[in-house]
C-alpha cells in the first residue's frame, strides 16, 4: 500500500510538472511576442545600432521557433 501511494504521488508530481512547464512555455512566448510588439512601437522610425537590430532579429527568430515547436 505504501509503495502504491508513493507511485501515485510520483505520478501526480510528474503530471503537475508537465502542466507547469507547458503553462510557462506559453507565458514566455506571449511575453516575447509582447516585447517584440513594444519594441516595434517604441522604436518605429528610430535608427537602431547594428547590435540592437541583431537583438531584435534574434527575438523574432526565437518567437518563430517557439511557435513552430508549439504547433509541431
Amino acid at each position: 500500500d505504501k509503495e502504491k501511494r508513493k507511485n501515485q504521488i510520483e505520478n501526480l508530481r510528474e503530471v503537475s510538472r508537465r502542466e507547469y512547464l507547458k503553462k510557462r512555455e506559453e507565458d514566455k512566448l506571449i511575453e516575447l511576442q509582447q516585447d517584440i510588439e513594444d519594441e516595434k512601437y517604441l522604436f518605429a522610425g528610430e535608427e537602431l545600432t547594428e547590435k540592437e537590430k541583431e537583438e531584435f532579429k534574434t527575438k523574432e527568430r526565437l518567437l518563430q521557433l517557439g511557435l513552430q515547436y508549439k504547433i509541431g
